[in-house]
Formats: structure tokens, C-alpha cells, sequence
């Protein structure tokens, strides 16, 4: 009896202690997701990863030595107390150290919260095939009724759809998916001719786009997806594709941010070649995204770019840090444009743009300070971008010719919270279409155009 006792006593301490365990664990999840909600938070967990974790992992957590800490692959677990728990006790037979030792249980905290707030892709993802062709039904409806030849979690977290063994198929991924929290993006696939379900939170989303291609709407941060294809029976349309490329993008579906499947992360592999104004001014005749076209793109050594227009003569774009990934202009033959490397002040329909149909391109200087020389209304004129620091761009302009004398030059300017513009040599007018910067080329021989970035939004 006192055996009997002892064995129930110790199998009920096991059963309460492991109970304790997992309550505690899982108050620790709910924790760290509610601070990888909170900015504070997050402030202090990139300033402490950038410290002590981006050496081996990358400061944008795509990984280097150490793993990358953003798709859905996760060998030592992906819940928010297992990632808590590998900082706090480290893997020294693989290179990392304890940090229990090092940072305090809240700064471990918020470290795991930033991590989980990058987290992209897919996770606890699992799949369903069925095999089609005959009288097979081919709606996902009744497809509920019959039982799929395969299912099972998919490795890596990632779709494969080339898994199938039978030509014609339907397969199901259903997961949770971690699309960006500062910015709305779809899931972009080009698979032609086959038919294509996407549900999120368990609500069918409308399809954008044609027979060709098609991208669906996601929500900000975690949601949960299921992704359907089927195929159409043989003999397929010329084209079809049935192993589909997903690729999460902006939802201008002009930049590519991550794959979602594993055609796609093959395709997208090698589309990082970063052009960084570290050592000398870069100069870059490539399409630019969110650029218009017959853009010269500049870097300067303080992490200033700009965009000079050959066409309109105007400042077409200013963004601060690094300045572009010219990989997937590379690799997509010009298909894909650059991608800015940084945070625009401005773009696109907001330019610095000069009030005249008389704009002629000269040539560009790129000894010393890159220089533009070009003509506006029989002026002739030149332009450097010249910065001071990180947060100012000075447009310096000189009136090489002036043979007919013009006395009104006019530049319309953007306006938005992101920056502040002040001038020299001519004046700031304000008209019911914005600011506009006025300029007598035959009294002022000089003259400028300074940006500030205010850092409001």
C-alpha cells in the first residue's frame, strides 16, 4: 500500500507540475504577444537585438551565421516562450552563448517580442491532396466528402506544389500566416488556367487580377490562410501552371517582399544585390520602383539619394539610407525594378518639377560631386545634390547661360509631413495648387532648394 501510495503521489506531483509548466508557458506566450504589440516595447527590443543578436543573425533577421529569425523554419521551436527561453540558455555547442547572464528576463522579453513582430510567411502549416481526373468531383465542396490521398504538416512550413503525384489535383495549405504590420500587402501568384481559392480568418477573399495572374488582399500582422488550387482537366490550356509561385508584395504588386511557396523562394533567390553609397557617390541608370521612367538614381555618402528625371529635368524622388537592391532589375531583365533601400520623403506624383514643356537634358557629371547640366526655357542651368548629414539634401542650381535674358523660372514643390523646404535666390509663392518656388535666372546666378526630414508622419 505505501508503494501504491508513493507511485500516485509522485505520478500526481508530475501530472501538476507539468500542468504548472504549461500554464506558466503559456502566460509567457500571451505576454510576449501583447509586447510585440506595444512600440515601446519593440523600441527596446531592436535596440537590444541590434546590440547583441544582429552580428550572427542579420540586423534585418534574415540570418548570417545564426538562422533566419523571420520565415516560418524554426528548429528549436516558434512559440514566443521557446524563442525566450533559446535566448535566455543559448546553444554553445553551435556558437551561441547564454544570454540569461547577460540581459535581464525584460530586455530577453522584448527582444522575443521584435523578433515575433518580423515574423513573415507561414506557420503550423498542413496540407491536403486529392487526386482529380475521370468523374472526380473538381468543387472544393465535394471534395469535403472524399479523403484525400495525402495530408500531413509540410515541411518548413512552406507550400510545395509539386508534391502531388498525379497531374491532375486539388491541394489545400492551411496555416497561419504573418504578413507585414507596417504596410498593405498581397499574396501575388502567376499561375495560369488553374483554379484558385483564398480564405482568410475562414472568409473567402476576392480574387484581383485575370486568368493569368492574381493577388489577394491580406490583413496587417497574423492571420490565418488557406490557400486552394485546382487544376483543369486534360488536356490543360497551353500555359497552365500548376506549380504556383506565391510571393507576398506591396499591393502595387511592383515589389516583390517575400516567397510564400517553394517555386517562388527559388525564383527569388539571388534578387539581393544591394548598390550602397559606402566608399563614392553611386550613380544608377535602372528602373527605379515608384520612380517614373528615364530616372537617374544618385547616393551620396551620407545616406541622401535622390532622382534626377532626364525627361521633365525634375527632382523626381528623395529617400534616406542605403540606396538600392538592383538584383531583381538584374535578374527580371528590367521586368522588376529596383527597390529603394530606404525611406522615401518623397515620390512618384510628388516631384520638384519644373513649370516648363522647354526641358532639355545635356549630360551628367559624375567626377566629384555628380552634376546635371540641362536646359529650361532657353536657360541653361546645372544641379548638384549635396547633403550635410542623414537628413538634409541641398539642390544646388547655377545658371550657366542665360542668352535671352529669361527673368521666371518655376518649380512646383511636394508637399507632406516627412520633410520641410526652404529656398535661396528666389522665393516660395502659394497658390490653390500648392507651393511653388519662383526664380529670376537673370539676377540670381545661384540659387537652391534645402529638404529637411522632419521625421513626422
Amino acid at each position: 500500500m505505501n508503494h501504491a501510495f508513493n507511485f500516485k503521489f509522485i505520478l500526481m506531483s508530475m501530472l501538476l507540475f507539468n500542468g504548472l509548466a504549461h500554464s506558466n508557458t503559456t502566460e509567457l506566450d500571451k505576454q510576449i504577444e501583447t509586447m510585440s504589440l506595444q512600440a515601446k516595447h519593440l523600441t527596446a527590443g531592436q535596440k537590444a537585438f541590434e546590440s547583441v543578436c544582429a552580428a550572427c543573425h542579420s540586423a534585418d533577421l534574415s540570418g548570417a551565421m545564426g538562422f533566419n529569425l523571420k520565415d516560418g523554419e524554426w528548429v528549436h521551436g516558434a512559440k514566443p516562450s521557446d524563442i525566450f527561453k533559446n535566448i535566455q540558455s543559448g546553444f554553445s555547442q553551435a556558437g551561441m552563448p547564454a544570454f540569461k547572464n547577460i540581459l535581464n528576463e525584460q530586455q530577453v522579453k522584448q527582444i522575443t517580442a521584435y523578433i515575433l513582430s518580423k515574423r513573415e510567411g507561414w506557420d503550423n502549416l498542413t496540407y491536403k491532396i486529392y487526386s482529380l481526373g475521370g468523374d472526380k468531383p473538381r468543387t472544393w465542396a465535394q471534395l469535403a466528402n472524399h479523403r484525400p490521398v495525402k495530408q500531413g504538416q509540410a515541411l518548413k512550413n512552406m507550400p510545395d506544389f509539386s508534391m502531388p503525384e498525379s497531374e491532375e489535383f486539388a491541394i489545400e495549405f492551411t496555416g497561419d500566416f504573418y504578413a507585414p504590420r507596417e504596410q498593405d500587402t498581397v499574396l501575388y501568384v502567376k499561375a495560369p488556367h488553374v483554379l484558385i481559392d483564398v480564405y482568410i480568418d475562414g472568409q473567402p477573399v476576392k480574387k484581383m487580377g485575370n486568368q493569368w495572374s492574381g493577388s489577394w488582399p491580406l490583413k496587417r500582422g497574423k492571420q490565418q490562410v488557406t490557400f486552394r488550387l485546382t487544376t483543369p482537366p486534360k488536356p490543360f490550356p497551353k500555359y497552365t501552371r500548376t506549380n504556383a509561385p506565391l510571393i507576398v508584395t506591396n499591393k502595387e504588386n511592383t515589389i516583390k517582399l517575400f516567397a510564400a511557396s517553394k517555386v517562388a523562394e527559388q525564383q527569388l533567390a539571388g534578387t539581393d544585390f544591394p548598390i550602397k553609397a559606402d566608399k563614392s557617390i553611386q550613380v544608377q541608370r535602372k528602373v527605379v520602383v515608384d520612380l517614373p521612367p528615364y530616372t537617374v538614381a544618385v547616393g551620396l555618402l551620407e545616406k541622401v539619394n535622390y532622382g534626377f528625371n532626364t525627361r521633365s529635368c525634375a527632382i523626381s524622388g528623395v529617400w534616406l539610407g542605403d540606396m538600392l537592391n538592383i538584383g531583381p532589375n538584374i535578374k527580371g531583365r528590367g521586368q522588376d525594378g529596383s527597390v529603394p533601400l530606404g525611406n522615401w520623403l518623397f515620390n512618384s506624383d510628388a516631384q520638384i518639377m519644373p513649370q516648363s514643356n522647354h526641358c532639355e537634358f545635356i549630360k551628367y557629371n559624375r567626377q566629384a560631386e555628380t552634376r546635371f547640366d540641362f536646359k529650361l526655357q532657353n536657360v541653361y542651368l546645372s544641379m548638384q545634390g549635396v547633403a550635410t548629414d542623414g537628413k538634409t539634401l541641398s539642390l544646388n542650381y547655377q545658371v550657366l547661360s542665360n542668352p535671352t535674358n529669361v527673368s521666371d523660372l518655376q518649380f512646383k514643390l511636394p508637399e507632406n509631413k516627412t520633410m520641410s523646404i526652404s529656398v535661396t535666390g528666389g522665393q516660395i509663392k502659394n497658390t490653390n495648387k500648392g507651393k511653388t518656388f519662383v526664380v529670376n535666372p537673370a539676377q540670381n546666378k545661384h540659387f537652391s532648394i534645402q529638404i529637411n526630414a522632419t521625421g513626422t508622419k
